[in-house]
């Protein structure tokens, strides 16, 4: 590999797990790095790369061989980056020696983590997202994990809202989708600081994979959750915040999660989208929603609504 080649997302990747999964040193490889590639086992890995845009991260990526590849989700795109999804919220059938193993080490996780503070808490919650919980250790680690993100949402350091972000994906998985209510109190701009930019992000990622598997059997079942959603997208589609790093990636996710919970706000926010002088920025949003629509069974809760909703973004 030199310095000169540019390959693609899915093929340097593949060539890296080839050459070994040991974190690497950076290198730059025409315009993008490649910092680390860090194999968690079982074909999972955290991902870190170097763009133009900062440092993208991705948490227990899979690779997705059967995906197609598309050319216009770059690295920019944190949800949709080519080649690679986040697992599937199912955990995988198991031997039963191994369900006893991960059993007994949620049990350790929680009780740990139950006393835990500083460092060691931030340690145990990024290690829980990596373990299945069941039965009353999954209801355990809600309450902790939910503590532990409010406690924290306001937190300004790194090491934290890394921390945060993982426990926010967890707990969202972990979730029934009718308490998805609570969402909305970490959205709020009445603390003393705004939610992060991650915890938005993990937040409105997190409610769109959800509710792309399950469509709410009802129109907007979180009025309050959409309402910050919509809040969200408002302010980070005004073209002097959007051209900032980040901002429509967070935009784009924020959107998609009020379609897919067919929110009463997605058509004026679908409005606002067909206004805006970013092209490219419509056209991903009615690509990706048409595969989300696609991916849905025909008989799927409001799948139909969702396709006429979806309908009205301009395809170009």
């Amino acid at each position: 590999m030199t310095d000169t080649y540019e390959p693609t997302v899915s093929k340097l990747v593949e060539q890296l797990i080839e050459a070994g999964t040991k974190p690497i040193k950076r290198r730059r490889l025409s315009c993008y790095g490649i910092p680390a590639l860090y194999d968690k086992g079982g074909g999972i890995h955290d991902i870190e790369i170097d763009t133009d845009d900062g440092i993208k991260r991705f948490t227990n990526a899979v690779a997705d061989r059967e995906s197609g590849r598309d050319a216009q989700s770059g690295f920019g795109d944190v949800d949709y980056w080519p080649g690679w999804r986040d697992p599937p919220f199912e955990e995988a059938v198991e031997s039963p020696e191994a369900v006893v193993g991960r059993a007994d080490r949620a049990h350790v996780v929680v009780e740990q983590l139950e006393g835990a503070t500083g460092a060691a808490r931030r340690q145990l919650i990024i290690e829980a997202e990596a373990v299945p919980f069941e039965g009353q250790e999954r209801q355990r680690l809600i309450e902790l994990l939910k503590d532990y993100i409010e406690e924290n949402r306001d937190s300004t350091d790194r090491n934290e809202l890394i921390a945060v972000g993982s426990a926010i994906r967890k707990c969202v998985a972990l979730l029934d989708s009718s308490e998805f209510g609570w969402l909305a109190t970490l959205l709020e701009s009445g603390h003393r600081a705004q939610p992060s930019l991650d915890a938005e992000l993990e937040i409105a990622k997190m409610v769109f994979r959800r509710y792309s598997v399950s469509p709410p059997a009802q129109s907007d079942p979180h009025p309050q959750l959409s309402a910050r959603l919509a809040e969200m997208a408002n302010d980070y589609l005004r073209p002097r915040v959007f051209s900032r790093e980040r901002f429509s990636t967070v935009a784009m996710l924020a959107i998609q999660a009020l379609l897919v919970m067919r929110s009463e706000h997605a058509q004026a926010i679908i409005d606002q989208v067909n206004d805006l002088p970013f092209g490219w920025f419509r056209q991903q949003l009615r690509r990706r929603m048409d595969r989300t629509v696609r991916s849905m069974r025909p008989d799927a809760t409001g799948v139909e609504e969702l396709d006429a909703i979806v309908r009205q973004i301009w395809p170009e």
